[in-house]
């Protein structure tokens, strides 16, 4: 999959950012590489960016992006921003952040993608996931948990998580 997402609030986030020289940034949702690739532009070689994903796909597109980007100032890291602590202290080890940027959402290539399962109205399985992500249950995916788990347990992660009145009546 390639992605092609231009983010909307680009140009308000760097004008909010305000990234210079030598400074240390992180992107929390790499996706299509466009905060990244223009705040590596901004803080220049002496600078730097960790660009986070979690979907190895963004990963691997931003791979190709900057491989002709002249600074080698941007770090990849294929996880979930939910560990930034860990991947700040990695890359950053005591260096002050500057800014974070987070783009959150699903992008349109995302689902677009029939393999990827997030879209209803694609003839596809019911995956609406960024990879295979181990847990104490092994891998699953959302066929499988929407099939097999306990009504009372989709009860509380469809109240819950999507906050919905009618958790019961969907589970």
């Amino acid at each position: 999959m390639n992605y092609k997402h231009i983010p909307v609030m680009l140009n308000e986030a760097l004008n909010y950012l305000d990234p210079q020289a030598g400074q240390y940034f992180i992107d929390c949702t790499l996706g299509g590489s466009g905060y990244t690739i223009e705040i590596a532009k901004k803080i220049g070689p002496k600078g730097k960016i960790i660009a986070i994903d979690l979907d190895k796909m963004a990963i691997d597109n931003a791979k190709f992006q900057i491989s002709n980007f002249k600074f080698q100032n941007i770090i990849l890291a294929n996880e979930n921003f939910k560990n930034i602590t860990k991947i700040t202290k990695k890359y950053f080890h005591k260096k002050k952040v500057d800014g974070i940027v987070l783009d959150l959402g699903l992008s349109s290539a995302q689902l677009a993608d029939r393999n990827r399962g997030f879209s209803f109205q694609l003839d596809a399985p019911l995956n609406m996931s960024f990879g295979c992500q181990m847990s104490d249950f092994g891998c699953r995916t959302t066929e499988d948990i929407v099939n097999n788990w306990k009504q009372e347990k989709l009860e509380k992660i469809i109240r819950e998580y999507g906050e919905e009145r009618f958790a019961k009546r969907i589970a």
